[in-house]
């Protein structure tokens, strides 16, 4: 046991040579192509990614670290990127009056999780209850076979792999 301790702090320090030898050191495009592609032949397990996460949960990021994280996944960047879309205006006819009727066609209930109106106020913290979701992601179409209630949770969850949940909702809607 204790040689283990003693092996695995001398790799530690050799490491940390290691790193500390490359630092301020330019590489080359190729140098760094070819370091990318010998690490990507390594496939993390789930108990490997399990203990990074442990490792990482409740480290605190520098506000620097934040803003160049926040500026390496801005707009194009973002794999949920579709173009700007999320900055076009809604419709006119996307109003109180059309939002209401909806959630009435869909007794007060998220379509997706059954959480009612009321439940959904108190989970939320800013007390909104349900949205109103637009299936094929057209803010302009305000059909009423192209609407459905859901819960604020529901419809950040649904921003993401939007062909599926089209498909799923489009199916839901016809029974």
């Amino acid at each position: 046991m204790l040689e283990e301790i003693k092996e695995k702090s001398s790799w530690n320090k050799g490491l940390q040579k290691a790193i500390e030898s490359n630092k301020g050191r330019k590489h080359s495009k190729q140098w760094k192509e070819n370091q990318s592609k010998g690490l990507k032949r390594y496939k993390r397990t789930k108990e490997h990614q399990r203990k990074i996460t442990e490792a990482r949960t409740g480290l605190k990021l520098s506000d620097i670290t934040r803003k160049k994280m926040s500026i390496a996944r801005k707009e194009s960047k973002n794999p949920n990127w579709q173009g700007g879309k999320s900055f076009q205006p809604y419709s006119s006819k996307f109003n109180k009056k059309l939002k209401e009727k909806i959630k009435e066609r869909d007794h007060y209930i998220c379509q997706l999780c059954g959480k009612t109106e009321s439940e959904a106020i108190i989970i939320d913290t800013l007390k909104r209850g349900l949205t109103i979701h637009h299936i094929d992601y057209d803010k302009k179409n305000c059909k009423e076979i192209n609407l459905i209630t859901l819960c604020r949770k529901c419809n950040s969850i649904v921003n993401f792999n939007r062909h599926y949940w089209t498909i799923f909702f489009k199916k839901k809607l016809k029974n």
